[in-house]
């Protein structure tokens, strides 16, 4: 009947179109294009009764985490996944029972949409027989708040939280917000919630006290030990915090689920180790939204030019157009540190700045470049033990603001 009606609608907007024979200034109309307006398309399956879990993302690092996650428990269990699918536009989930959402809850990324986030939360409400776990930034929980404040609390049955980058609270300069538990109550929280979907981040560590909460973050015995820590300790006491460490995934995840992994990002890894056999292998690395210095990648060059070496750059593409240095382009899609879960640790990675050297033992970093009074450099330097010559500051700008200056 409905259909119908979009039909009926249709024409009658075409024929007055054509009375007035002016149509310049309209879009061209299509039933499709009404029906966006008139008629919600569904975006869920079926679903058996039982536990969802629901995976949003838009960081390289909290995404692989969520990964690990995802292919350690049954393969038939039901997902939704809403990721940066302009970082990981190739990932083959299809043995997975996962639902892709093609918009993101993220409001800075291109594709977020707030109808289709309405449309898909009302779908969640009307799944009487499911209840949900929830996997989000814990930098941007006010992507999840609208969740959270949609769906009753008891179908809430868990919230994992991870962090937004490899040691992200370790290398933080900033003061952890000042609240106290005497803050908190459960009706002033739900109010928040309720108030809508601008949640500020510091709040998300209050949120073990509201539902049930694991929080996954890195070095965490390491971040306690910080002198600007203010009410935090109190704040977390009693909260489920998981330390994260990449050798211990490693260790714990089974040769088939490392499979797993690399036929998710649709890497050969049969291939990589043949073109790596009896080699020392050396990366090049550009962290995200940064450049390199050319003097810097000829320098490493120079340093790793035998027969026995093998040499790879890893980088975003735009970032990396124009190098002369003669190595293989390592594909972007795939995260470094996978290589690392995969058991291929590399001889030695070098470049510019970037969170993946603190998954690094200190005997594979070869030199760190970092820009001018970045405190991240003394931040590695002690947690690592690194000498000078592992560490260099170079002139590096953010890759945005490069290609704003060649457009002026």
């Amino acid at each position: 009947m409905i259909k119908k009606i979009v039909i009926f609608v249709c024409c009658i907007i075409i024929i007055l179109l054509y009375s007035i024979g002016d149509f310049s200034s309209v879009k061209k109309l299509s039933t499709e294009d009404l029906k966006q307006y008139f008629v919600k398309s569904k975006i869920l399956p079926e679903y058996p009764k039982g536990t969802i879990h629901i995976y949003t993302d838009d960081a390289t690092f909290p995404t692989e985490l969520q990964l690990f996650d995802m292919i350690q428990r049954p393969a038939d269990t039901p997902k939704i996944i809403s990721w940066n699918w302009n970082r990981f536009p190739n990932l083959n989930l299809d043995p997975y029972n996962a639902t892709k959402l093609d918009f993101s809850f993220f409001r800075r990324l291109t594709n977020y949409d707030k109808r289709k986030i309405d449309n898909f939360i009302e779908e969640l409400k009307n799944l009487e027989n499911n209840d949900f776990v929830i996997h989000a930034n814990l930098l941007g929980i006010a992507s999840v708040i609208p969740l959270l404040k949609e769906l009753p609390k008891e179908k809430i049955k868990h919230i994992y939280l991870y962090e937004d980058g490899l040691a992200n609270h370790l290398s933080s300069i900033v003061n952890i917000p000042a609240i106290t538990p005497n803050d908190f109550n459960d009706k002033k929280f739900e109010q928040m919630i309720q108030t809508g979907d601008k949640f500020s981040s510091k709040y998300a560590y209050l949120l073990h006290k509201y539902y049930p909460v694991t929080y996954r973050m890195t070095f965490w015995d390491e971040f306690k030990k910080r002198p600007m820590l203010g009410n935090f300790l109190e704040l977390m006491k009693g909260a489920d915090v998981e330390n994260i460490n990449l050798q211990e995934i490693a260790d714990t995840l089974t040769h088939g689920q490392k499979k797993a992994l690399f036929d998710i990002f649709n890497f050969d890894v049969d291939f990589y180790k043949k073109m790596i056999a009896n080699k020392k292998v050396h990366f090049f690395v550009v962290g995200h939204y940064l450049t390199y210095n050319n003097e810097d990648l000829q320098e490493w060059f120079a340093q790793h030019n035998s027969p026995d070496d093998i040499l790879f750059i890893k980088g975003s593409n735009n970032m990396l157009a124009n190098r002369l240095i003669p190595a293989f382009t390592f594909p972007n899609q795939l995260p470094f540190e996978m290589l690392i879960i995969g058991g291929l640790m590399p001889t030695s990675v070098s470049g510019v700045s970037s969170s993946l050297f603190y998954a690094l033992p200190k005997e594979n970093i070869g030199k760190i470049i970092y820009e001018k009074d970045n405190p991240n450099a003394e931040t590695i330097r002690k947690l690592k033990d690194l000498t000078d010559t592992q560490i260099k500051f170079s002139d590096i700008e953010y890759f945005e603001k490069v290609e704003e200056g060649k457009e002026q």
